[in-house]
């Protein structure tokens, strides 16, 4: 019976393995702002911008469902892939003019 409560115990404190596509959302968000013809000082700002919404989106995301957040690359297979949620995430910051809050 101790065994069986210790691995329900184990297995209940043990985070949830997920993976985030850090490189594809890196290289979409790269795309969208070529797209848009700035400045290399609007590219610098926005660039800035985007890397702390996206630091404040996946350390609210980590903090928030208390989840170890690997890079798809070092993922074999089997955790759940949370790219297009922290992208929504990361698209709603940067619409609403949140920074990284």
């Amino acid at each position: 019976m101790n065994a069986g409560i210790s691995m329900l115990l184990a297995q209940w404190q043990r985070p949830e393995t997920v993976s985030f596509d850090m490189t594809g959302t890196v290289n979409n968000f790269m795309a969208q702002v070529a797209g848009r013809h700035l400045s290399d000082d609007e590219v610098k700002a926005t660039t800035a911008r985007f890397n702390a919404v996206l630091n404040a989106t996946l350390t609210d995301w980590q903090r928030h469902h208390g989840a170890v957040i690997l890079v798809a690359p070092a993922v074999v297979g089997g955790a759940r892939d949370i790219t297009a949620e922290v992208q929504a995430g990361v698209a709603s910051r940067m619409a609403g003019g949140d920074g990284d809050e």
